[in-house]
């Protein structure tokens, strides 16, 4: 697409087709950086060590530039917005995120 916003990533996995992984590395290999490329298994293996279930892990994967999560499952702040909402919801908890 020879755009840089929204980045874009490629995950791949040991049960990736090498087909795909040759269409993934042609697009690569025209020098714009994109898509980033990120391993699956490892993204649902750390998603997994932060707490998160076995099939919310495998049904996130890594978005925007390094990130990963539980895709529908928590939000993506990636800006210095403060949230005031979630200070007071906090506050309301005894520091507790519920």
């Amino acid at each position: 697409m020879h755009i840089l916003q929204p980045s874009q990533n490629v995950q791949i996995s040991r049960k990736t087709p090498d087909r795909f992984l040759e269409e993934a590395c042609r697009v690569i290999r025209k020098g714009y950086g994109y898509p980033s490329v990120f391993n699956s298994d490892g993204v649902v293996k750390g998603l997994v060590r932060q707490g998160k279930s076995i099939e919310d892990a495998r049904e996130g994967g890594s978005s925007g530039c390094v990130e990963s999560g539980a895709f529908g499952k928590e939000a993506y702040i990636l800006t210095g917005y403060l949230n005031l909402p979630k200070l007071f919801e906090l506050a309301l908890n005894d520091g507790t995120d519920p």
